[in-house]
C-alpha cells in the first residue's frame, strides 16, 4: 500500500508537471538543531532518525524527478554537551553529513567568536556551504573564505539564490568582536533587490531572526520570494503567508528546533514569478523511523570523544535530586524560575559570597527528571563554557550602591516571569499597578525589599552575581554611558561547573528551596 501511495504521488505530480509545465523545487528544512546527536530521552529526534527522513524525501523526489534544495535555518553548535566533541568539529560535520546544502550562522554557532567558528568549518571539511549577509567580518574572524553573504543554484533549470541573514540582536554580538551584526531587514532587501537585477529567479532568505522577524522582513521586501527561517524554535505545521511590498504573499516556514521534526516545503515557480505551495509537511522524527547506520557510527564515536573530553567521568553519579533539573521542553526554553533554578541561584551567590546571585532559566540546557544526577547530566544541563578546556562559564560579580541596586531589582523583578529569573538573597512584596495610571500601569511594583533579611541602604554597597556571559554581553552592547553605571563589573575567576558539583554533593538530595 505505501508503495502505491508513493507511486500515486509520484504520477500525480508528473501529470502535473506534464499539463501546467510546472517548475516544482523541494525545500527541506531544519534548524536550531543545537547539537541534540541523540535526541530527547523519550525517543524523538536523534540525527540518525534525522538523516534517514531526508534521505527518504530526497529519494521520493528523485523518482519524482524533482530538483532537491536542503536548508538549515542556523543554530547547529552550542546547545548540548556534543558541542564538546572534536571542540565544535564533530557539530558541523553532521550538518555535512545530512546533506544539508546551506546553512545560515546563528548565534549559537559564533558563541566562541569567528575564529573558532572558521576553524570549526574548516576542520570539518564538508560540503556544506555556511552563508551570513548581515555579519560584518574582520580579517581577525578568519570567515572570509568559508561563510559567504550567500550562495547560488541552479536547480530544475531554476536559477536561485539563497541569502543568509543572522540575528543582530545586541545581547548576541559580543563574541565577534570587533565585528559586528548589521539589522536585517535593509540587508535582505539591498541583496534581494540585487539578486532579481542579476537575473535570480527565486529568492529566498535564509534566516537566523525568529518568525515574528521573519514576518517583518517578508513584509518590508520587494523581491524576496521564500523565508525558511529558525532562532525561536517556532513548529510552524501551517505556511505563514506574509504580504510584500509588491502585494504578492511570502511563504515562511520553520521546522521547531533540536531535530524533532524535519520540513518538506514543494513550491512551484509559476510563470509570472509567483509562488504556489504545492505541499507542506513537518515529519516528526520518531520511532518507527529507522536510524541510519552511518550517523549512528557517528554519535557513538562522538559520544567516545566526549567523555574522554571530560576525563571518563561522564556517567559518574554526583548525587541525587528529588526534583527535575529543569531545562528545554519539547525544543523551547521554560522561562519561569523553578526549584532547580532556585537552586542555581543559591550556588551563584555562595560561592561568589555576593549579596544576591541570579540564574536564567535560557541557560539551561538538557530536562532531568528527578532521580540520580550524573556528571554528565550536570554538564548537559548548563553546557556553556567561553574557551575549550574551561569548567564552565566563569561567574562575574558587580558593586553598586543602594539606590541603583533596588531599581535595579525592581527592572528584574517585572521581566521575571518573561526571562525566567531566580533571586537568591532577596525578599519582597510586590503589588501590579493599575492599568490606568500612565507609563507605568500594568507594571509590577516591588516594595519592602531585603537583602539578606535588612532593608536596603541606599548609600551602602551590594554586590550581585550572574552568569560571566551576562557580563560580557553588558560590556560590549550597552552604551559606555549607561556601562559607567557598573564600573565594579569583574569575573571571579571561579568556574560554574566545579561549583555546581561541589553544590550537587553537600545537598543531596536537593529538595525544592
Amino acid at each position: 500500500m505505501k508503495n502505491f501511495f508513493h507511486f500515486a504521488v509520484g504520477f500525480g505530480l508528473s501529470l502535473l508537471s506534464f499539463s501546467t509545465e510546472a517548475r516544482l523545487l523541494k525545500i527541506i528544512h531544519t534548524n536550531d538543531l543545537h547539537s541534540y546527536f541523540t535526541g530527547y530521552l523519550d525517543g524523538r529526534g536523534g540525527y540518525a532518525r534525522v538523516k534517514t527522513k531526508i534521505d527518504e524525501l530526497k529519494k521520493e523526489a528523485g523518482m519524482q524527478g524533482i530538483s532537491v534544495l536542503h536548508l538549515d535555518g542556523g543554530d547547529f553548535g552550542e546547545g548540548t554537551s556534543f558541542f564538546f566533541s572534536e571542540e565544535g568539529v564533530a557539530s558541523v560535520r553532521t550538518i555535512g553529513m545530512l546533506g544539508t546544502d546551506v546553512s545560515v550562522i546563528g548565534n549559537h554557532d559564533h558563541m566562541m567568536g569567528g575564529k573558532t567558528l572558521g576553524h570549526q568549518i574548516r576542520t570539518a571539511h564538508i560540503k556544506t556551504k555556511f552563508i551570513s549577509s548581515n555579519i560584518v567580518q574582520t580579517p581577525e574572524m578568519e570567515l572570509a573564505d568559508v561563510v559567504k553573504p550567500y550562495v547560488d543554484f541552479t536547480k530544475g533549470g531554476i536559477k536561485i539564490r539563497v541569502i543568509g541573514l543572522s540575528t543582530p540582536e545586541a545581547h548576541f554580538q559580543y563574541p565577534l568582536k570587533p565585528g559586528f551584526i548589521l539589522p536585517a531587514n535593509p540587508v535582505g532587501v539591498l541583496q534581494s533587490n540585487l539578486a532579481r537585477k542579476e537575473g535570480k529567479e527565486l529568492v529566498i532568505a535564509l534566516t537566523h531572526l525568529g518568525k515574528s522577524a521573519d514576518e517583518k522582513l517578508a513584509k518590508g521586501s520587494k523581491e524576496i520570494d521564500v523565508i525558511v527561517g529558525g532562532h525561536s524554535h517556532t513548529r510552524l505545521d501551517k505556511v505563514v503567508y506574509v504580504k510584500n511590498k509588491k502585494g504578492r504573499q511570502v511563504p515562511i516556514v520553520q521546522a521547531a528546533s533540536h531535530g524533532l521534526v524535519v520540513g518538506e516545503l514543494l513550491i512551484d515557480l509559476q510563470d509570472d514569478g509567483k509562488i504556489k505551495v504545492v505541499k507542506y509537511k513537518l515529519h516528526d522524527i520518531k520511532d518507527p523511523i529507522v536510524q541510519d547506520p552511518g550517523m549512528k557510527m557517528f554519535v557513538e564515536r562522538a559520544y567516545g570523544d566526549r567523555n574522554e573530553y571530560f576525563g571518563g567521568r561522564w556517567n559518574d553519579i554526583i548525587g541525587y535530586s528529588s526534583i527535575p533539573l529543569t531545562g528545554y521542553v519539547d525544543g523551547n526554553a521554560v522561562q519561569k524560575s523553578s526549584c532547580w533554578g532556585r537552586h542555581m541561584a543559591k550556588l551563584t551567590r555562595k560561592s561568589s559570597d555576593t549579596h544576591i546571585g541570579i540564574h536564567l532559566a535560557s541557560f539551561e540546557g538538557v530536562y532531568k527528571e528527578p532521580g540520580p544526577v550524573t556528571f554528565g547530566d550536570m554538564i548537559d544541563n548548563f553546557p556553556h563554557i567561553r574557551n575549550y578546556g574551561d569548567n564552565g562559564w566563569q561567574i562575574s560579580k558587580i558593586n553598586m550602591k543602594g539606590l541603583i541596586f533596588k531599581n535595579l531589582i525592581r527592572a528584574f523583578i517585572n521581566i521575571k516571569d518573561v526571562a525566567g529569573i531566580n533571586f537568591d538573597g532577596v525578599t519582597y512584596n510586590s503589588i501590579i499597578l493599575p492599568k490606568f495610571i500612565p507609563f507605568i500601569g500594568g507594571k509590577i511594583w516591588a516594595f519592602n525589599i531585603k537583602v539578606n533579611g535588612a532593608k536596603v541602604n541606599y548609600e551602602a554597597s551590594y554586590s550581585m552575581s550572574f552568569p560571566t556571559e551576562v557580563g560580557h554581553a553588558l560590556r560590549t552592547s550597552l552604551p559606555a554611558v549607561t556601562q559607567a553605571i557598573f564600573p565594579s563589573l569583574e569575573d571571579t575567576g571561579i568556574y560554574y561547573w566545579d561549583v555546581m558539583e561541589d553544590y550537587i554533593k553537600k545537598n543531596s538530595p536537593l529538595k525544592c528551596l
